[in-house]
Protein backbone atom coordinates (compact mmCIF):
# COMPACT_ATOMS: atom_id res chain seq x y z
CA UNK A 1 0.00 0.00 0.00
CA UNK A 2 1.16 3.39 -0.99
CA UNK A 3 0.86 6.32 1.57
CA UNK A 4 -1.55 9.56 0.57
CA UNK A 5 1.42 11.56 1.11
CA UNK A 6 3.49 10.57 -1.79
CA UNK A 7 0.30 10.71 -4.27
CA UNK A 8 0.11 14.31 -3.38
CA UNK A 9 3.67 14.89 -3.70
CA UNK A 10 3.37 13.76 -7.18
CA UNK A 11 -0.09 15.61 -8.32
CA UNK A 12 2.02 18.62 -6.68
CA UNK A 13 5.12 18.33 -8.68
CA UNK A 14 2.91 17.14 -11.79
CA UNK A 15 1.06 20.85 -11.43
CA UNK A 16 3.93 22.87 -10.93
CA UNK A 17 5.49 21.35 -13.95
CA UNK A 18 2.78 21.93 -16.40
CA UNK A 19 2.21 25.61 -14.51
CA UNK A 20 5.58 26.13 -15.47
CA UNK A 21 5.71 24.88 -18.98
CA UNK A 22 2.05 25.63 -20.13
CA UNK A 23 2.16 29.26 -20.96
CA UNK A 24 5.79 29.09 -22.47
CA UNK A 25 4.49 25.95 -24.67
CA UNK A 26 1.30 28.11 -25.39
CA UNK A 27 3.27 31.47 -26.34
CA UNK A 28 5.37 29.37 -29.03
CA UNK A 29 2.11 28.58 -31.29
CA UNK A 30 1.44 32.28 -31.81
CA UNK A 31 3.06 34.01 -35.02
CA UNK A 32 4.83 37.14 -34.25
CA UNK A 33 2.98 40.10 -34.68
CA UNK A 34 4.61 42.19 -37.48
CA UNK A 35 4.47 45.89 -38.20
CA UNK A 36 3.50 46.68 -41.33
CA UNK A 37 4.28 50.30 -42.55
CA UNK A 38 2.08 50.47 -45.47
CA UNK A 39 -0.45 50.00 -43.70
CA UNK A 40 -0.41 52.00 -41.12
CA UNK A 41 0.38 54.70 -43.92
CA UNK A 42 -2.86 54.32 -46.25
CA UNK A 43 -5.05 54.10 -42.32
CA UNK A 44 -3.39 57.46 -41.28
CA UNK A 45 -3.79 58.86 -44.77
CA UNK A 46 -7.70 58.01 -44.39
CA UNK A 47 -8.21 59.55 -41.11
CA UNK A 48 -6.29 62.19 -42.09
CA UNK A 49 -8.58 63.66 -45.25
CA UNK A 50 -12.00 62.81 -43.81
CA UNK A 51 -12.96 65.62 -41.95
CA UNK A 52 -15.58 68.10 -42.78
CA UNK A 53 -14.56 71.64 -44.18
CA UNK A 54 -16.31 75.08 -43.97
CA UNK A 55 -15.27 77.21 -46.29
CA UNK A 56 -16.87 81.11 -46.63
CA UNK A 57 -15.83 83.71 -49.95
CA UNK A 58 -17.29 86.87 -50.20
CA UNK A 59 -18.63 86.81 -53.98
CA UNK A 60 -18.78 90.43 -54.58
CA UNK A 61 -16.10 92.73 -53.31
CA UNK A 62 -19.10 95.91 -53.70
CA UNK A 63 -21.65 93.62 -51.98
CA UNK A 64 -22.04 91.28 -48.85
CA UNK A 65 -22.69 88.33 -50.99
CA UNK A 66 -20.67 85.26 -49.25
CA UNK A 67 -20.88 81.36 -50.79
CA UNK A 68 -20.75 79.27 -47.80
CA UNK A 69 -19.41 75.73 -49.41
CA UNK A 70 -19.30 72.52 -47.41
CA UNK A 71 -16.96 69.39 -47.99
CA UNK A 72 -18.66 66.31 -46.07
CA UNK A 73 -16.35 63.43 -46.93
CA UNK A 74 -18.27 60.98 -44.93
CA UNK A 75 -21.24 61.93 -46.30
CA UNK A 76 -23.01 62.31 -42.88
CA UNK A 77 -26.53 64.52 -42.75
CA UNK A 78 -25.25 67.84 -41.24
CA UNK A 79 -26.77 70.87 -39.94
CA UNK A 80 -25.84 74.42 -41.42
CA UNK A 81 -26.49 77.30 -39.18
CA UNK A 82 -25.82 80.84 -39.16
CA UNK A 83 -25.87 82.83 -35.05
CA UNK A 84 -25.76 85.97 -34.17
CA UNK A 85 -25.49 85.33 -30.36
CA UNK A 86 -28.31 82.49 -29.61
CA UNK A 87 -30.45 83.58 -31.98
CA UNK A 88 -30.92 81.37 -35.41
CA UNK A 89 -30.97 83.33 -38.42
CA UNK A 90 -30.92 80.91 -40.73
CA UNK A 91 -30.85 76.75 -40.57
CA UNK A 92 -30.90 74.12 -43.07
CA UNK A 93 -30.32 70.25 -42.73
CA UNK A 94 -28.42 68.63 -45.82
CA UNK A 95 -27.14 65.12 -46.57
CA UNK A 96 -24.25 64.42 -48.58
CA UNK A 97 -20.56 65.08 -49.33
CA UNK A 98 -21.10 68.79 -50.44
CA UNK A 99 -23.03 71.90 -49.47
CA UNK A 100 -23.33 74.88 -51.74
CA UNK A 101 -25.31 78.25 -50.63
CA UNK A 102 -25.01 81.44 -51.79
CA UNK A 103 -26.10 84.06 -48.91
CA UNK A 104 -26.90 88.16 -49.23
CA UNK A 105 -25.77 89.53 -45.90
CA UNK A 106 -26.62 92.91 -47.08
CA UNK A 107 -29.49 93.70 -44.91
CA UNK A 108 -28.04 92.01 -41.34
CA UNK A 109 -27.02 94.65 -38.90
CA UNK A 110 -23.29 95.33 -37.89
CA UNK A 111 -22.12 92.73 -35.71
CA UNK A 112 -20.75 88.92 -34.78
CA UNK A 113 -22.02 86.07 -36.85
CA UNK A 114 -20.96 82.44 -36.75
CA UNK A 115 -21.46 79.73 -39.37
CA UNK A 116 -21.97 76.40 -37.60
CA UNK A 117 -21.68 72.87 -39.47
CA UNK A 118 -22.28 70.21 -37.14
CA UNK A 119 -22.45 66.39 -38.78
CA UNK A 120 -22.69 64.84 -35.88
CA UNK A 121 -19.37 63.55 -35.07
CA UNK A 122 -17.48 66.91 -35.84
CA UNK A 123 -18.37 71.04 -35.46
CA UNK A 124 -17.00 73.02 -37.75
CA UNK A 125 -17.29 77.11 -37.08
CA UNK A 126 -16.65 80.38 -38.98
CA UNK A 127 -16.90 83.75 -37.68
CA UNK A 128 -18.07 86.94 -39.45
CA UNK A 129 -17.65 90.52 -38.15
CA UNK A 130 -20.01 92.84 -40.61
CA UNK A 131 -18.93 96.66 -39.59
CA UNK A 132 -20.20 99.57 -41.50
CA UNK A 133 -17.20 101.85 -42.05
CA UNK A 134 -18.08 105.37 -42.53
CA UNK A 135 -15.82 108.14 -44.66
CA UNK A 136 -15.48 111.66 -43.52
CA UNK A 137 -15.18 114.29 -45.60
CA UNK A 138 -15.11 117.75 -44.44
CA UNK A 139 -14.52 120.51 -46.77
CA UNK A 140 -14.48 124.27 -46.10
CA UNK A 141 -15.25 127.05 -48.33
CA UNK A 142 -14.72 130.17 -47.65
CA UNK A 143 -16.35 133.58 -49.36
Amino acid sequence: MIPRTFYAIQATALISFFAISGPASAQSYHHPIRHVAKYSAVVDSVNESAHLQLSIVQVDKAGLKFRVSVLNPVGRNMSINIFRNDDVLFSDNASGDQYFNLFNLDQLEDGEYKVVVFNGKERVVKNIRLQTATKVDRQISIN
